[in-house]
């Protein structure tokens, strides 16, 4: 510890855990106090150390009718995916998130239950599972087009007949005959296109089967008739409330009558018929001769005379059908976790295993299950809330019960013993405490990030690197309320899209590349954006303005042409004019325009002792701080919450594009400033901020 002669300037660069719960202060013992921030909001923490402004948001459009949306997303190939925009009984699709392709498709989910539809996804399907409605896929046919309806389920042993169906009829013409080998079929469950779940066979002739239900539509079609009596998700309180693809099968999870259930379709997931079989055996049917007997059992001729010396006739031997039941490694099968609760399922995972979340804890499938070989083996005992969990290199991210926290289980097959689930947000519970998560989302490049929604609308992000013991936790903070998000999956680069309810509109949006460029932008290439729902506008053609949508008339924007900053304005009339002439330039060929953010960084309390003499009871003589930046423009410094700020990096209304600062400032705390040990850094324009280190030139204490 040094005297109140010396002078000392500590490193602060380390913020790879990102902002730290309340219950940090005070912890200068731990090494995690070290690496962590009172606040870090709109700053991203670097991988490396340091921190850099997150980036803006660009408009792509508005949600149909202005209506709160649910988003998803599927990924297609390296170059193509699409995002899903649901809404109250509705479904529209984003190619690559910015063409909104023209075809909507009817759904049956209403806005209150689009947060519980869980999905499972097997090009070119994605499988759809919610607890109050029939199992769905949305197939990918090929060129943006796409067909979406109910799965039609069925079951063991099932025989397949084309029939021609008409709405008004409960009559099935049928080709070929239909007189069922082994197969009762009164009662027994029909399934199809045009056929609606549940339905059964009334009768049936030579030409015609009479089912209990009409038809939905007209035409010829396969049907198929199954062994099973009752068939799973036939109706309401049977239908599955989660999913998952893996190992070549489609898994179902718990219904309300078997909430521990599990159903595996056969391999393959589809027979030829495009159904899918929730198959449990097979009847094998083979004819053996018998001989024939009377009632007592004593052997007839063929003209049924007892068989006897004094008739000199001899036994006579029919053909006769026989048949077996048999299992095969390749079918489907059904069996139920057996929680020592009555447990829900409440969502699945495919890995290499099967990951099975629920109420209680959680239950592993070997991914090498079979017809004849499956169990369901405990893992864990840390419940789980209904947000599907996330397959990562490592592990499986999901959210507690509760909400409140983030977790990773540590998967490594089915051969290693599991450790106990491990608390993200450990360091960061604060941020979840009273708001909790809602839904999460994922990239994976270029940097592993976990995007979580709490219930407020408001978003908070994870930078996650397990080999390194990266958790930097950091607020995503912008003008309104963002109702769901998304990744997408570019070529380069994953992106967050997110609806954001603003003015009582809902726009969809989405993050852009957080490198500043040297140059203003191009007709194909986006200069960085700092500013949410920002619109970029080129023209060979100089202009000088910008039309904007509806949900930002009144607000106040922030103005970037050019590359150079122009100030702010409000939207009138849909639109804002740049300025133009005197000291700015008469007129622009690119233009940002959009919601300004503030960036604000306060590293923890300054501490120079050890844990048998702290500095956190002193107060600290701090007359400069040198701070390292790179490519900045826009930086200040305020040395007391709430105090003056001073300019580290001066950005300003510019009117040439500016030069990058890269480089060591050595700042004056703000005037009047003379002790304490806090020190926030703010970036409040459309520029680019990015510091690698903080170093305070302490020099006494008292």
């Amino acid at each position: 510890m040094p005297n109140s002669l010396g002078q000392i300037t500590p490193l602060i660069s380390d913020f790879t855990f990102g902002e730290l719960s309340p219950g940090m202060l005070g912890r200068s013992d731990s090494p995690i106090y070290h690496r962590g921030a009172m606040t870090m909001q709109n700053f991203v923490p670097k991988l490396t150390g340091g921190f850099r402004k997150r980036a803006g948001t660009l408009e792509l459009g508005k949600s149909y009718t202005d209506a709160v949306p649910w988003l998803a997303s599927i990924k297609i190939s390296g170059s193509l995916w699409y995002m899903l925009e649901f809404t109250n009984n509705l479904l529209r699709i984003w190619k690559n998130g910015v063409t909104l392709l023209g075809t909507t498709y009817t759904t049956t989910y209403t806005l209150a239950e689009l947060p519980y539809i869980q999905f499972g996804w097997a090009y070119p399907y994605l499988f759809f599972a919610h607890g109050a409605h029939a199992p769905a896929a949305l197939k990918y046919l090929g060129s943006d087009t796409f067909s979406f309806g109910d799965i039609k389920i069925i079951g063991s042993s099932p025989e397949y007949y084309t029939v021609t169906t008409a709405t008004g009829s409960k009559t099935l013409t049928v080709s070929p005959d239909p007189m069922l080998s082994t197969l009762i079929a009164n009662g027994k469950p029909i399934s199809g296109a045009n056929l609606a779940a549940g339905t059964k066979i009334v009768s049936f002739t030579t030409n015609t089967i009479v089912i209990d239900t009409f038809p939905s539509a007209n035409g010829a079609t396969t049907v198929g008739v199954s062994q099973d009596t009752i068939l799973p998700f036939q109706s309401a309180g049977n239908y599955p409330a989660a999913v998952a693809c893996g190992n070549q099968r489609v898994m179902w999870f718990s219904t309300g009558a078997r909430p521990q259930g599990v159903w595996a379709s056969i391999i393959g997931i589809w027979d030829t018929n495009s159904m899918m079989q929730i198959q449990l055996s097979e009847l094998l049917e083979y004819t053996v001769q018998k001989m024939r007997v009377n009632g007592s059992n004593q052997p007839l001729d063929s003209s049924n005379v007892v068989v006897s010396a004094a008739a000199g006739n001899t036994p006579a031997y029919d053909d006769t059908i026989e048949v077996e039941e048999f299992i095969g490694d390749a079918d489907g099968f059904t069996g139920d976790i057996f929680s020592n609760q009555n447990d829900l399922v409440q969502w699945a995972v495919a890995a290499r295993d099967i990951i099975i979340g629920t109420l209680s804890g959680h239950v592993m499938m070997a991914g090498n299950a079979t017809a004849n070989d499956f169990a369901f083996q405990h893992i864990s005992q840390t419940g789980c809330a209904p947000i599907q969990g996330i397959f990562i290199t490592g592990g499986i991210l999901f959210i507690d019960k509760s909400g409140k926290r983030v977790m990773l289980l540590d998967w490594q097959g089915s051969g290693v013993e599991f450790p106990a689930p491990d608390t993200l947000s450990l360091f960061a519970e604060h941020l979840f405490l009273t708001d909790p998560i809602i839904q999460i989302a994922y990239e994976s490049c270029p940097v592993p990030r976990l995007w979580c929604l709490r219930t407020s609308g408001s978003l908070v992000a994870l930078e996650l690197d397990d080999q390194y013991n990266v958790r930097a936790w950091w607020r995503f903070v912008t003008d309104g309320v963002v109702k769901s998000i998304t990744v997408g999956y570019g070529v380069n680069e994953d992106t967050l899209y997110l609806a954001v309810l603003r003015n009582a509109h809902v726009t969809l949006e989405a993050v852009q590349t957080k490198d500043w460029s040297s140059q203003s932008g191009t007709a194909t290439l986006l200069p960085a954006i700092y500013l949410d729902c920002a619109v970029y506008k080129y023209n060979a053609t100089p202009f000088t303005t910008v039309a904007l949508l509806g949900d930002l008339e009144g607000k106040t924007v922030g103005m970037v042409g050019d590359g150079m900053y122009l100030g702010t304005a409000v939207v009138a009339s849909g639109a804002v004019t740049l300025p133009n002439g005197g000291a700015y330039p008469a007129s622009y060929n690119t233009a940002v325009v959009g919601l300004p953010f503030v960036s604000e960084a306060t590293p923890m309390p300054i501490e120079l002792g050890d844990v048998l003499d702290s500095t956190q009871a002193r107060q600290l003589t701090i007359p400069h701080v040198g701070i390292t930046f790179y490519k900045t423009l826009d930086a200040q410094i305020i040395g007391v919450q709430g105090g003056t700020a001073e300019s580290a990096v001066l950005g300003g209304v510019q009117g040439a594009f500016p030069t990058l600062f890269s480089g060591t400032e050595i700042i004056p705390m703000p005037s009047g400033f003379s002790t304490g040990s806090i020190i926030t850094i703010r970036s409040s324009l459309p520029l680019p901020c990015e510091v690698n280190a903080i170093v305070p030139e302490v020099t006494g204490y008292e």
